[in-house]
């Protein structure tokens, strides 16, 4: 998770950490919406958590963006997983992974 907090606009509902934060990818910086969650299955033999970290970005911010492409979040490298629109598509929501 992002460490300097102070720079950014904190939410913290439910369990879920929303922050705004610099998305950096091929030299071009856009806002995001940094969401840091824990997501709880159960696989009949225990508990399962996930930690599932994504950013919510404008649709056409980073056309070029796609699965398996390096970027960084508020100084942190990720890979992205995934990308999918969000909602009624204004936004983009890409899913990351440490990398």
């Amino acid at each position: 998770m992002p460490s300097s907090a102070a720079s950014y606009l904190a939410n913290k509902t439910m369990g879920v950490t929303v922050l705004t934060v610099p998305v950096i990818y091929a030299g071009v910086s856009v806002p995001g919406h940094f969401r840091d969650d824990t997501d709880v299955t159960e696989d009949g033999a225990g508990t399962v958590l996930t930690d599932l970290r994504s950013v919510l970005i404008r649709t056409g911010a980073l056309p070029t963006l796609t699965r398996g492409a390096s970027v960084t979040v508020s100084g942190v490298p990720y890979v992205v997983r995934d990308t999918y629109r969000d909602g009624d598509g204004t936004l983009t929501r890409v899913v990351l992974v440490a990398s």
